[in-house]
């Protein structure tokens, strides 16, 4: 049997000083395989941390951890009144899409 597997899904990870980086990297010392699937990194300021940007890295590993991140729209000014109307705009195309259906 193989090692055993774990899949973290979080907003926050590595380098955000957030408490699933801890447990993850416990899981790991305990002999997991840990895959976290994340956003990139842009808390607490809104802006992307150091080396990162829009399009990644999207795939790196950790202290054992591996790391896919997902893309997101930081919270910087002028771009939440964006996400808010993307938002709303998308849930507009799935309701109409889930009311179209037979």
């Amino acid at each position: 049997m193989g090692k055993k597997r774990i899949l973290v899904v979080s907003q926050h990870y590595w380098p955000e000083n957030f408490r699933s980086t801890d447990v993850c990297q416990g899981f790991t010392e305990l002999g997991y395989e840990v895959d976290v699937l994340c956003g990139l990194p842009n808390y607490p300021k809104g802006e992307w941390a150091e080396g990162y940007h829009f399009f990644g890295p999207r795939k790196e590993v950790h202290n054992g951890v591996t790391l896919y991140r997902a893309g997101e729209i930081p919270r910087i000014f002028g771009f939440e009144v964006y996400r808010i109307v993307m938002l709303d705009l998308m849930c507009a195309i799935v309701s109409l899409c889930a009311t179209s259906c037979p």
